[in-house]
């Protein structure tokens, strides 16, 4: 697998150009968030290198959604400090949608609360 920056270069690359020569690079990320180590630091490098609100909800809601799913509670546990340091984390956290029914539906709602996301302009 290609090392964190590039692969989220290549996927967000993808989604902005539509290039499907870059198509593996949606199936390397969706793979990576079926393992809380690997999809974690993927996904921080994805919110990273998203540009803009847009992006930053296109990476919530699918790789992290799908982390948060697919892993449970230990991913939402695992992106608590990011949180504290990142609006961009926060942001991310907020355009995810968790079925109530979700393992990780508590800790990820704890966090949507106690780091809000607090930003006039964002229309989410």
């Amino acid at each position: 697998m290609n090392a964190p920056p590039e692969l989220a270069s290549a996927y967000l690359i993808h989604y902005r150009s539509k290039d499907d020569a870059l198509a593996w690079a949606w199936d390397a990320v969706d793979s990576a968030m079926h393992n809380l180590e690997h999809g974690v630091s993927l996904c921080l490098a994805l919110i990273e290198a998203a540009t803009n609100d847009t992006e930053i909800a296109y990476v919530a809601s699918g790789p992290l959604e799908d982390l948060l799913t697919r892993v449970g509670c230990d991913a939402a546990e695992a992106l608590e400090a990011p949180a504290r340091r990142s609006s961009k984390v926060r942001l991310a956290l907020s355009c995810v949608w968790l079925s109530p029914k979700a393992s990780a539906y508590k800790k990820w709602y704890s966090l949507t609360q106690q780091y809000a996301y607090k930003n006039q302009g964002v229309g989410f």
